[in-house]
């Protein structure tokens, strides 16, 4: 780590800093991370924002078009979030010690430190990440973990710091976001999108308004994580959670992990009712291949993927999705965005 990033860490902190060291930078698209050990040997993790330009990126462009959430709304939010969720006692989360969400600090840039959480990256495309997605354990854990945080419901969508929009005008705003999103360079110049865009713009406007929302997160793939003895020990990033539909969520889950039905098992335990979602797949589906870039995997590729969750309260005796593969929805990397 060079001195001048040394010197840029230190005035964040009272006390001298020992070591700087970047932590997995090809992991985080929105942020450099850093490792930082101060005098008395207590070491936190920074992140501060790349470049304040990826509120333009098809990602942030959609949650800020959908549920009004934006980077500095993501900086705002982290706290809260992480509070909530260790409070489940299921995955933990770094505590927030220090936010800035302006860009008048030493970094010139929005920032978070945090307590470090225990346990292995689990970085994208890596063998690890492959065994992740095919661990039955895990699938329980996770499904259980989502059931717990899925318990709070909300009559509104929107972001996680304001009173959100009510849920009788979301499909009008999922359709809004989708045609928006659909103007961005590479989704002009995919064919499919633009052949299927008027389709599912009409779906989205004639859906069944969602009867509750959730707190989801739209990037939860298994690179947010970290992996403990068999288990996933902590949730790193913290940033996109929103409260939507949580079938937007269970969606996005399908295109990844493998043992559906354990994670099922794992979610029913709770007693939490699982959402109706199966006539919005495809539709979500699309609205997830825009808000990823139009990965290279193809839209082709996402809408025809056999994984699906077995319809109502019923769990299915066998593991839906293929095997995953590299460069496909079923791997672990997730769409490349």
């Amino acid at each position: 780590m060079t001195d001048s990033i040394k010197a840029k860490l230190q005035p964040l902190f009272t006390e001298s800093l020992l070591q700087v060291d970047y932590l997995n930078p090809q992991q985080d698209n929105t942020n450099n991370a850093y490792l930082v050990t101060t005098a008395n040997e207590k070491i936190y993790v920074v992140k501060a924002l790349k470049d304040s330009n990826i509120n333009r990126t098809p990602f942030w462009q959609g949650l800020n078009l959908l549920f009004k959430k934006n980077i500095t709304d993501s900086i705002h939010s982290q706290a809260a979030i992480a509070e909530f969720l260790n409070k489940l006692q299921i995955i933990a989360a770094p505590t927030v010690i220090q936010t800035d969400y302006s860009t008048n600090n030493s970094l010139q840039t929005p920032y978070v430190i945090m307590t470090k959480a225990e346990g292995q990256p689990i970085l994208p495309g890596s063998d690890i990440a492959a065994e992740v997605t095919k661990n039955k354990d895990i699938a329980y854990q996770l499904g259980l973990f989502l059931s717990k945080v899925h318990e709070q419901q909300f009559d509104y969508f929107g972001n996680m710091s304001d009173k959100g929009v009510p849920l009788k005008e979301f499909p009008n705003a999922l359709a809004e976001t989708m045609r928006k999103l659909a103007t961005n360079r590479k989704a002009q110049q995919d064919p499919e999108v633009q052949k299927l865009l008027p389709h599912y713009c009409a779906l989205a406007r004639e859906m069944q308004p969602p009867t509750s929302a959730g707190i989801i997160m739209l990037d939860l793939w298994p690179q947010q994580f970290l992996l403990g003895d068999n288990a996933l020990s902590a949730l790193i990033d913290l940033e996109s959670y929103v409260i939507g539909p949580v079938g937007l969520e269970l969606v996005l889950i399908e295109l990844w992990l493998g043992p559906l039905d354990k994670f099922k098992e794992g979610y029913f335990s709770t007693g939490t009712k699982w959402p109706n979602f199966e006539a919005d797949r495809d539709l979500y589906r699309f609205f997830l291949y825009l808000l990823y870039g139009c990965p290279d995997e193809g839209l082709t590729a996402c809408l025809d993927s056999r994984a699906k969750f077995a319809q109502g309260d019923r769990v299915s005796s066998r593991v839906l999705m293929p095997r995953p593969r590299p460069g496909g929805y079923s791997n672990p990397s997730g769409p490349g965005f």
